[in-house]
């Protein structure tokens, strides 16, 4: 075996006795045995290896198919997590939108859509502000509240206004925030408005019917001092009548002017307030024509007056006495 292993025939082993002698051949088995053995255990650490890396290959696609399932998992969850927010961004009522550093709008939510004008993000999403914006003033102003937050690097509050349909002018209060990536690296800026355009007009006119409401009590003191130094009787019970009877008209027109938010009063109402104590059932007893006037605080205070007294009057010695 050992012959055949190292590729010699009897014959050749033969001749190999012949030159040199047992010993030689005995050597020679010797040498072939080792080769043989050495080329065993090369064989054998072989098969060793290749089982080994085939555990480690195992392994390997043991790990990577986990990895795999995880990175799939991971990715469901972001997945179901930009979903979620990008439904919460449709479904607020707010305008929430997101712009990269070169103050191009990368997302707009439906509510910004709805004060742009736009149906679809198509048509603003790339855009900058003055491309979106008609108004220069307005769109600078923007412009400028962003460029500060990307210089800055902090959160900016401000309140903007933007002329929607070319008429309709909107003030909105804007939160702006620098975006940053995973890495902290900046990478744009995302804001959300909030439309306080009735707020505001609301504050407006409180602090309008404030003043107005000041202005009208120095007024109306004013007024109940002339109507007492005006007013003559000839007994104390004559001149209480007669006040009361003024304040009442005074009362009145105040009520029609509280009623419209003190912006002033109907002409017709004042008169038909009026009139109404002399009508009793019958109601064609005064008939009014002509078209209706609207006075405002001052006018109807002291038109109010006038017909009282006019009325009074006609109750006393004309048309209603």
């Amino acid at each position: 075996a050992l012959l055949t292993a190292a590729n010699i025939s009897p014959f050749g082993a033969s001749a190999l006795y012949g030159q040199y002698g047992p010993q030689g051949l005995q050597i020679f088995l010797m040498v072939v045995a080792a080769s043989s053995l050495m080329v065993g255990a090369i064989a054998e650490e072989n098969r060793t290896m290749f089982r080994r890396l085939a555990d480690s290959n195992r392994t390997l696609e043991s790990r990577v198919a986990e990895r795999s399932v995880m990175l799939a998992a991971s990715e469901a969850r972001a997945n179901e997590s930009a979903q979620l927010l990008s439904a919460i961004g449709e479904a607020c009522p707010d305008l929430i939108f997101a712009k990269d550093l070169d103050l191009r709008l990368i997302y707009a939510n439906a509510a910004t859509l709805a004060a742009l004008g736009q149906d679809a993000a198509a048509a603003v999403i790339g855009r900058k502000t003055e491309e979106i914006i008609s108004d220069s003033d307005e769109a600078a102003r923007i412009r400028e509240n962003d460029e500060t937050v990307l210089r800055t690097g902090q959160t900016l509050i401000a309140e903007e206004p933007v002329t929607i349909d070319g008429q309709n002018v909107r003030v909105f209060r804007a939160t702006k925030a620098p975006l940053f990536d995973s890495s902290g690296k900046l990478v744009g800026l995302a804001g959300v408005c909030v439309d306080v355009t009735e707020i505001k007009r609301a504050a407006a006119r409180e602090r309008l019917l404030v003043r107005e409401i000041e202005h009208r009590a120095r007024n109306l003191l004013a007024v109940l001092q002339s109507v007492i130094q005006l007013t003559d009787a000839a007994t104390v019970k004559d001149f209480r009548t007669a006040i009361s009877r003024r304040l009442q008209a005074l009362a009145r027109t105040h009520a029609s002017i509280s009623a419209s938010n003190w912006e002033g009063a109907s002409f017709q109402s004042l008169l038909n307030d009026e009139f109404a104590p002399y009508l009793g059932s019958d109601k064609a007893r005064i008939r009014l024509t002509g078209d209706d006037l609207f006075l405002d605080t001052g006018t109807a205070q002291t038109a109010a007056l006038i017909i009282h007294e006019l009325t009074t009057n006609a109750a006393k010695y004309g048309a209603l006495s």
